[in-house]
């Protein structure tokens, strides 16, 4: 009997994640390893039988998660029946920390050896969950520079820093950058969830009809994501010169020479193609008040800003988000050479901060080499 591998996408970035090692792995063990969980149709085109789609799990917000709690306790407690019932020896976990940090110290009392893959932002919020990690996970994988001595100072001594996926999905791209004059779109990213595009399109929409006047040069773009139902954007498609899907990100990322999108990882592949972008995150009251009450977390929003330390990107938050503060900070990068060039010269870092430790270093092949 062959062994098998329990594998946790709750989300579309995190099957993005899982996708950038999972051929590579799959090809050392698949004649030793079955591959099974919640995941989406990509990965179960490669091989990962579905348990759930992780269309099923991906949720926005506190209040989105408090209404799914039900569903997620029962899908924990299948997952664990299916690990008994294959006599399952490992688990690779992506992000989902709200999820998988349960699951993880359930299986480790069942003896699954636990590859958690995207390190849980306990240095922003809940600073315990490192604790956890330290007695559940086999192996923890980070991307971001100053997670990877965080995390072992807190005990948990099997950490891996690891080059970002966007790294290496674009790692060619990257090394043939066109010249940043050479470009003449703002693109535009609502975000994948149907909540962020309800409320930053309309907000997008006045933003449009500004630049048209301003800047009448630039054409204006659209970046769809692939979890995202098309009628969410239909009424507003007739604004943009060019829409690209997710199969031409990084002809996307190429033609823009601004960008305005919604916070999420979409933005570190901006940051990373050299796209001065303006970041807007903008959720419902509850949400609101729960990240300011329980979260408390008062850092930056933008990966990009975390990881040069700096806020590079422009943060609008609720209220902030607004058609006048989003001109406003295109308006900066427009009219004044130096701070544009300061941007772009900051930006240029980024590349050798998300090369990991070792270049070329693939998480697939270190788990395979574990399990083997």
């Amino acid at each position: 009997m062959k062994k098998s591998c329990l594998v946790v996408v709750g989300e579309q970035s995190g099957e993005e994640h899982f996708l950038s090692f999972f051929p590579q792995l799959q090809a050392k063990v698949q004649a030793e390893l079955d591959f099974y969980g919640v995941a989406g149709s990509d990965s179960a085109a490669q091989g990962v039988e579905l348990i759930y789609h992780l269309k099923e799990f991906s949720s926005m917000g506190f209040s989105e998660v408090l209404h799914k709690i039900p569903f997620y306790y029962n899908a924990h407690k299948e997952l664990l029946k299916q690990v008994d019932q294959r006599k399952t020896q490992y688990a690779i976990l992506v992000d989902f920390q709200g999820f998988n940090l349960r699951l993880a110290q359930s299986l480790k009392k069942k003896n699954v050896n636990v590859y958690y893959y995207v390190a849980p932002q306990a240095w922003a919020w809940k600073p315990w969950r490192a604790k956890k990690i330290a007695q559940s996970v086999q192996c923890l994988f980070c991307f971001l520079p100053f997670e990877k001595s965080w995390f072992q100072e807190r005990g948990v001594s099997q950490v891996q820093l690891v080059a970002h996926p966007l790294y290496r999905k674009y790692a060619e791209e990257l090394k043939q950058l066109k010249p940043h004059s050479q470009r003449d779109e703002i693109l535009f990213l609502p975000g994948s969830r149907k909540m962020e595009v309800r409320s930053l399109m309309p907000v997008f929409y006045d933003v449009i009809k500004e630049i048209k006047k301003i800047k009448p040069e630039f054409k204006i773009s659209l970046l769809i994501s692939p979890s995202l139902d098309l009628c969410e954007l239909e009424k507003y498609l007739h604004l943009f010169d060019h829409s690209y899907h997710s199969d031409q990100s990084s002809q996307a990322f190429q033609n823009a020479k601004f960008a305005v999108a919604a916070s999420g990882t979409v933005t570190l592949a901006t940051g990373l193609f050299q796209v001065p972008t303006v970041v807007c995150y903008k959720v419902n009251l509850f949400n609101e008040y729960v990240f300011y009450t329980v979260v408390k977390y008062t850092g930056f929003i933008s990966l990009v800003n975390l990881i040069l330390a700096d806020e590079v990107f422009p943060e609008l938050t609720q209220n902030l988000v607004s058609a006048q503060r989003i001109i406003s900070e295109l308006k900066q990068w427009f009219e004044d050479e130096e701070y544009l060039a300061k941007t772009l010269r900051q930006l240029a870092r980024l590349n050798h901060l998300l090369r990991g430790e070792k270049e070329g270093f693939c998480p697939g092949e270190y788990i395979a080499n574990e399990i083997i």
